[in-house]
């Protein structure tokens, strides 16, 4: 599966924040959390989607929308 990642964050505030804003948008936000070298980041990202095309449509939307993001595999 495919996800478009928004950003990550070290505070989960800052995360949860730019899920609930993109919730309200209509978008399926979540949070993934990564855990590298001692530390937790807090991805944010919308989808997932099964195939790897209709997740570039989602980041296209998503970048017309104000929101730039990359995709990724999920999970």
């Amino acid at each position: 599966a495919w996800a478009v990642q928004l950003g990550a964050f070290a505070a989960e505030a800052a995360a949860q924040k730019l899920v609930a804003e993109l919730r309200a948008r209509g978008y399926p936000a979540f949070i993934a959390e990564h855990r590298a070298d001692a530390r937790v980041l807090h991805r944010v990202r919308v989808g997932p989607e099964q195939e790897r095309a209709r997740a570039d449509t989602l980041a296209a939307r998503l970048g017309k929308d104000g929101y730039p993001g990359t995709v990724a595999r999920h999970p």
